[in-house]
C-alpha cells in the first residue's frame, strides 16, 4: 500500500516538473540588450537639454609627466566659477551650453570591442588615479556633466581618432566596457583656463590711453636692494595715432642720466603698438588667491596693509614692501608699468617672480604640451589720477562799473585735481591761473612711481578750446580774424572814440549783468560736467579694484616681454631709406626748416630770426606752430623729473631704495 502511494507521489512530482519545464520553454522571450543592438541608437538617450548642465568636469592625463590635469567649471553660489582654479569667476554660461550641445544626440556608429583589455589600444583607459600606474598608456579624456541635483547627465571617456576617418573617435561610457565609434567634436571641451574666463582683464580701450610709464628695475633679494635700470614716460595721441617720448632716463654709475632720442634714432612704433594691444588683450593663464586680509583692504581702502601674512604672501610671489622716505611702497622683482587713461583711471601693473607649477594652459588644444613656457606673477591695481582729466576753463566775468559794487573776476573755480582721489596717496593739483584760462591744463604731473604717479598736461590743442588758446597766444596764427572769421574793418576809429550818436560804445549795466549771468551759467555747467567725470572715474576705479583685489594673476613670458619694455626695445636706428628721404626734404627746405628737422627730440637749437617773404620771422612762425607738433624740450620735463625724484625717494645721485630687513618685512 505504501509502495503504491509512493509511486503515485513520484508520478505527480514528475508531471509537475515536466509542466514547469514546458512552461519555461514555451513562455515568450524578451530579447537581451547587447552592444550589437545599440548600433544606430543614441549614446545618452536621456540627455536632451543642454541648459540642464550646471557643471562640467574634464580630466586629462599627461603621459610624459604621468600626471592628471583636472579642470572643472560649475555654478557655485549662483555664480559661474572654476573650482579647479580656486573658484575664479568664469564666463561660462554660453560656453557650457555649447559644450553640452555638442554631446547631445551622439549616435553609435559601430561596436569595436567589449573587452577591457583592448581599452589601451583605442585610448579609452579611464583617467582614474586609483587605477593608473607609472607608464600607463592609452589613457583617454573623461568628461562628466551634472545637473542642478548633482545627477550625472553624461559620463564619457573619449579616446583616439579613428585612423583615416576624420571626425570619428573611439569612446565608451564611464564604468562600461564596450568601445564604440561616434562622430564627435572636442573643440568645445577645452581645458584651457583662459578659454573659460573674461578675456578682457583690464577692460580698457586703447584709444583712451593718454600715457604709459615704464619703471624698469629689479630687486636683489640677497643684497636687499632695489636695482634701477630705466624710467620711461610715453605720451599717446589717439587723434594722430602717435607715440611721443616725454622722458627717458637710464641709471648709470649711481645716477640718473637723460637719454632722449638722438638725431639718428626714432621710436619703434611696432613695439609700442604691440604693447598697447597686449594691454588691451591682457591674457592670463592662471590665478592664485590673495590672503583674505589683503583682499579686504584692497577692496575697501584701495591700499595694502602690510601685516605678516600679507608680507609672506607677497614675498613668495616676488613682491616686496620697500621703504621710500617715511612710508612703505610695494615694489616688484621685475619692475612695473603704469597706464593712464583719459577718464583718470590709472592701472598699475607690477611684475613678480616665476610662477612655478602654474596650472596655466595645461591640457589645452590637441597636440599642445601642458604647462610649456615660463609664467610670471602679475599684481594689478587701479588708482585714480584726477590730473588726467582736463579741468574746465572758466570764462572771466566782465567787470561792472564801480558804482555797482562788483569788481568782477571769475565765478567759482575748478577743484584741485586729485582732491579725494582714490588710490593716490598725494593728490595732484590742477589749479586755474589768474584769469581762469588754461591753468588747470598747465599743472605738471609725472608718472613713474607706484602710488604717486602723475601725468604732465598742457593746453589740449586737439580740442577747440585748446586751439583757441594757442591762437590767442600767437597773433600770426590768429591772422587777425574775428570770431566770425572776418577781418575787422580798419576805419581808424579809436577805442575811446564816440559813435555817431555821441555816446561811448560800451555796454550798459543791464547788458553786463545779463552777460555775467550767461557766463555764470556756462561756468556752472562746465564745473558740473567736470565733477561728473571725476565721480565716474572714481567709481570706475572702485569697480576695477573689486575685480583685482582677490587675485594674483599669472601671465606668460611672451605677454610679459611685450609690456615691460626698456629703452633698447622702444628705440631703433633710423633706416637708410628714411634717412635718404629726410635728406631730400632737407635739400628742398629753407635753412631754418632744415635746422628744425635735424633737431633731435628733447633738444633745443638757437637760430637767428630770419624773415620770410611775408615779413614773418621764422622765430615768430615757430612760436605760432601748435605745441603738439613740437618736440618736448628738456625744461618741459624738469618739473616731472623733480616730482618723480620725490616720489622715488631719491635725488639725482641718491642710491637705490633698499628692502627693509627681516624685522621690517
Amino acid at each position: 500500500m505504501r509502495d503504491s502511494q509512493t509511486i503515485r507521489t513520484a508520478i505527480f512530482v514528475g508531471v509537475a516538473v515536466v509542466a514547469v519545464l514546458l512552461a519555461s520553454v514555451s513562455r515568450p522571450r524578451i530579447p537581451r540588450a547587447t552592444p550589437e543592438n545599440l548600433v544606430g541608437q543614441e549614446l545618452f538617450p536621456d540627455f536632451k537639454d543642454p541648459l540642464a548642465a550646471v557643471s562640467l568636469e574634464i580630466i586629462k592625463y599627461d603621459e610624459s609627466t604621468a600626471t592628471l590635469q583636472p579642470f572643472k567649471v560649475a555654478l557655485v553660489n549662483n555664480r559661474w566659477s572654476i573650482p579647479s582654479h580656486e573658484n575664479y569667476p568664469a564666463d561660462a554660461k554660453d560656453q557650457l551650453a555649447e559644450a553640452a550641445a555638442s554631446l547631445i544626440g551622439l549616435k553609435i556608429l559601430e561596436l569595436v570591442t567589449d573587452r577591457p583589455g583592448d581599452h589601451a589600444l583605442y585610448g579609452v583607459v579611464d583617467p582614474d588615479p586609483r587605477n593608473l600606474e607609472a607608464g600607463t598608456t592609452g589613457v583617454g579624456m573623461r568628461v562628466v556633466m551634472r545637473d542642478k541635483d548633482d545627477q550625472e547627465l553624461l559620463n564619457l571617456v573619449i579616446g583616439k581618432e579613428v585612423p583615416g576617418r576624420e571626425g570619428l573617435r573611439y569612446v565608451r561610457r564611464g564604468r562600461q566596457d564596450p568601445v564604440f565609434v561616434v562622430a564627435i567634436k572636442t573643440d568645445k571641451l577645452s581645458t584651457r583656463f583662459e578659454d573659460w574666463i573674461e578675456r578682457d582683464l583690464l577692460q580698457l580701450n586703447t584709444w583712451d590711453i593718454r600715457q604709459v610709464a615704464i619703471d624698469d628695475y629689479s630687486i636683489d633679494i640677497v643684497q636687499g636692494v632695489q636695482i634701477p635700470r630705466s624710467r620711461i614716460v610715453l605720451d599717446y595721441d589717439d587723434r594722430e595715432v602717435k607715440w611721443t617720448l616725454r622722458q627717458c632716463q637710464n641709471y648709470e654709475n649711481g645716477q640718473w642720466v637723460e637719454r632722449l632720442l638722438a638725431e639718428d634714432e626714432e621710436l619703434d612704433t611696432t613695439k609700442l603698438n604691440d604693447m598697447k594691444w597686449a594691454l588691451d588683450d591682457l591674457k592670463i593663464v592662471d590665478v592664485r588667491r590673495k590672503p583674505a586680509g589683503m583682499t579686504a583692504n584692497l577692496r575697501e581702502l584701495g591700499e595694502i596693509k602690510f601685516d605678516p601674512e600679507t608680507r609672506q604672501s607677497l614675498a613668495d610671489r616676488g613682491f616686496y614692501p620697500v621703504r621710500v622716505g617715511n612710508r612703505l611702497e610695494l615694489l616688484s622683482s621685475e619692475g612695473e608699468v603704469t597706464v593712464v587713461m583719459k577718464d583718470g583711471v590709472q592701472y598699475v601693473l607690477r611684475f613678480g617672480g616665476i610662477a612655478a607649477g602654474s596650472r596655466g594652459t595645461g591640457g589645452g588644444g590637441e597636440g599642445e604640451a601642458a604647462g610649456t613656457g615660463t609664467n610670471r606673477y602679475l599684481f594689478v591695481m587701479a588708482e585714480f589720477n584726477q590730473a588726467a582729466i582736463p579741468a574746465p576753463e572758466l570764462e572771466e566775468l566782465p567787470e561792472l562799473p564801480p558804482e555797482v559794487g562788483d569788481s568782477g573776476g571769475t565765478t567759482g573755480s575748478a577743484p584741485a585735481a586729485g582732491e579725494g582721489a582714490l588710490g593716490e596717496s598725494e593728490p595732484g593739483k590742477a589749479p586755474t591761473d589768474g584769469n581762469g584760462e588754461g591753468g588747470a591744463q598747465e599743472a605738471t604731473e609725472t608718472l613713474g612711481a607706484a602710488t604717486e604717479n602723475r601725468i604732465e598736461g598742457s593746453t589740449n590743442l586737439s580740442s577747440p578750446e585748446g586751439r583757441e588758446d594757442a591762437s590767442a597766444g600767437n597773433p600770426e596764427q590768429a591772422s587777425g580774424t574775428t570770431d566770425a572769421g572776418q577781418k575787422p574793418a580798419d576805419d581808424g576809429q579809436k577805442p575811446d572814440q564816440k559813435t555817431e550818436e555821441g555816446k561811448p560804445d560800451t555796454p550798459s549795466v543791464e547788458e553786463l549783468k545779463k552777460k555775467r549771468e550767461e557766463i555764470e551759467k556756462e561756468n556752472k555747467r562746465k564745473l558740473e560736467e567736470y565733477e561728473e567725470k571725476v565721480k565716474k572715474g572714481q567709481e570706475r576705479v572702485r569697480e576695477l579694484n573689486q575685480r583685482f583685489a582677490e587675485w594674483y594673476y599669472v601671465i606668460s613670458d611672451e605677454v610679459y616681454r611685450k609690456i615691460r619694455l626698456g629703452r633698447a626695445d622702444i628705440v631703433r636706428k633710423k633706416t637708410k631709406v628714411e634717412d635718404t628721404a629726410t635728406s631730400e626734404v632737407k635739400s628742398e627746405a629753407s635753412p631754418a626748416e632744415s635746422s628744425e628737422m635735424t633737431t633731435p627730440a628733447g633738444s633745443e637749437t638757437t637760430t637767428a630770426p630770419s624773415e620770410d617773404a611775408q615779413g614773418v620771422t621764422t622765430q615768430e612762425a615757430e612760436e605760432a606752430r601748435p605745441a603738439s607738433s613740437m618736440a618736448p624740450a628738456p625744461d618741459e620735463t624738469s618739473a616731472a623729473e623733480e616730482a618723480s625724484a620725490k616720489i622715488q625717494g631719491t635725488g639725482a645721485e641718491e642710491t637705490p631704495n633698499t628692502v627693509p630687513p627681516d624685522s621690517e618685512m
